[in-house]
């Protein structure tokens, strides 16, 4: 790319620029001739070693990074006061004392609580030993309940089982008889039930030819009738003779008792097994309920033991170092708002650190993406020409507007405290780039083309020589070159193009 700028552009583009608060620096020493026929005018640099950088030029006021105040919790006369502005002062320090006249009536108030919290203390422990004593007697009157009704549920259990012992023979003889006459009567039921089925198997040969009267199916089924009646007879016979239906019915009232005994005995047993966990459960309750007082009770008497009202009593030194106004942090008084017999409210004195300062600034939203933390920056305050070393330690993520103008916050910690003032209007310069020890020139003084980059060097003789360099590092306005005859005091045209650029200044003019 040929660069062919007209050197009016130049200097209007560096104004506006410097305006905006770009500072774009170098090590260019600049020279202006009349050529030999007095008509042109050759501007021309000499080159040296230098800084090639590019920085953002803003101001502010200097400020202390901590500051704290010194005020007042009530509203009472000042009765000393011993610092003015501009007095440097120690943490620790008194700065002011306040009439503490009323403060006597609320010491022995407390005092007085004191006292009485103590008695309380021993009233509380007194009680609990009242309620020790109570619970004791308590836990015996429940013990004795409940042992009564355990030993209660063991005897109904024991008259369950006793009641179904003494009826055992009972049973058994009852359930003996009846197997007897099931056992006697077993061979005429049997005998019943085959002629039955016989009956059933006649009657349904007699059915299979319509019950025809007279046939050999009727005359078989009579026959089979007749044998079923002769057992049942027989059957019935055997009953009458061995009982069985009284037999039955004592058996069956028999197992109905016995199971009824057998079901109270699984009750009784139950609910002695419940009134034994019941006897345990209280009784445990009971002696929880005395482990908890007896806790209590310690806790109550050492708390009476340990109370002095040492807590109180350092409210009350507190309350007398209150009236105490003394210095949260080492600094120099900047504010004062008070003296001598007048009411202290509210913050009496401000005290700023002058170890820790910084400056506030505000950088244009234009400027603010080549701004990073950790940035270098010099600094030099209207009451010392000394450049203090400065760092960017933080950028506010928001925008905001000053004097009509947007832009963002930026504090820039000062190195040596010792060479500001806290107060004083002060220029930061926010170093975005830089490279050291180079050769550089303008942007004008380089022509490109498909060899590679060059500038016009004055020889011995005064005529301008075209020389190949290496263009490095470049910033708005100047670039860093490199090359065999690239050396210390030569002097470069400032502009490759001379007639191009002269030809365009003279348009504008004549325009």
């Amino acid at each position: 790319m040929r660069r062919m700028k007209m050197f009016l552009l130049i200097a209007l583009s560096a104004a506006l620029l410097a305006g905006a608060g770009i500072l774009v620096k170098n090590s260019l020493t600049s020279k202006t001739e009349v050529s030999k026929e007095g008509s042109e005018e050759i501007r021309t640099v000499i080159l040296t070693k230098g800084d090639l950088k590019q920085s953002i030029v803003v101001k502010g006021t200097v400020k202390s990074e901590e500051s704290s105040s010194v005020s007042s919790p009530m509203e009472a006369r000042i009765r000393t006061l011993n610092v003015k502005i501009g007095d440097m002062v120690k943490k620790g320090d008194i700065i002011a004392e306040l009439d503490d006249s009323s403060m006597k009536g609320d010491v022995e108030k407390k005092q007085k609580d004191i006292a009485k919290q103590k008695s309380d203390y021993k009233d509380a422990f007194d009680k609990l030993t009242k309620q020790q004593e109570a619970s004791g007697a308590s836990k015996n009157r429940v013990a004795e309940e409940q042992n009564r009704l355990v030993s209660q549920a063991e005897k109904d259990y024991q008259n369950a089982v006793s009641a179904k012992n003494n009826y055992e023979s009972t049973y058994q003889r009852a359930v003996s008889e009846y197997n007897q006459a099931v056992s006697e009567t077993k061979a005429r039921t049997e005998e019943t039930a085959q002629k039955d089925q016989l009956m059933q198997q006649a009657y349904l040969a007699w059915s299979q030819v319509d019950l025809k009267d007279p046939s050999p199916e009727m005359d078989a089924y009579k026959a089979a009738k007749a044998e079923l009646d002769a057992a049942q007879a027989r059957l019935r016979e055997a009953q009458t003779v061995f009982n069985v239906s009284e037999k039955e019915k004592n058996y069956s009232d028999a197992s109905g008792k016995y199971n009824a005994l057998t079901s109270e005995i699984a009750t009784a047993k139950s609910k002695q097994e419940e009134a034994v966990r019941a006897k345990d459960e209280a009784i445990r309750s009971a002696e929880n309920a005395i482990a908890e007082l007896n806790q209590q009770a310690a806790q109550a008497w050492k708390t009476y033991q340990d109370y002095t009202g040492k807590d109180e009593l350092a409210e009350v030194e507190k309350l007398k170092q209150s009236y105490i106004l003394k210095a949260e942090s080492s600094g120099k008084i900047t504010e004062l708002n008070a003296k001598i017999g007048s009411v202290a409210k509210g913050e009496v004195a401000v005290i700023q650190s002058v170890d820790k300062l910084v400056m506030e600034v505000q950088v244009d939203a234009s400027d603010i993406n080549k701004v990073k933390e950790g940035m270098n920056a010099d600094i030099t305050t209207d009451t010392s020409g000394d450049v203090v070393k400065g760092t960017v330690r933080r950028i506010s993520p928001t925008a905001s507007a000053t004097e009509g103008k947007e832009g963002f916050t930026v504090v820039i910690t000062i190195g040596d405290a010792n060479k500001v003032f806290v107060g004083t209007k002060a220029t930061a310069e926010i170093i975005v780039s830089s490279i050291s020890n180079v050769f550089s020139v303008p942007l004008d003084a380089i022509f490109e083309d498909g060899s590679g980059s060059h500038i016009l060097v004055r020889q011995t003789d005064g005529i301008f020589k075209d020389v190949l360099v290496k263009v490095g590092s470049v910033n708005e306005y100047n670039a860093e070159i490199s090359g065999t005859e690239v050396t210390e005091g030569a002097e470069v045209q400032a502009v490759f193009d001379w007639q191009t650029l002269k030809s365009n200044q003279k348009d504008p003019m004549e325009g």
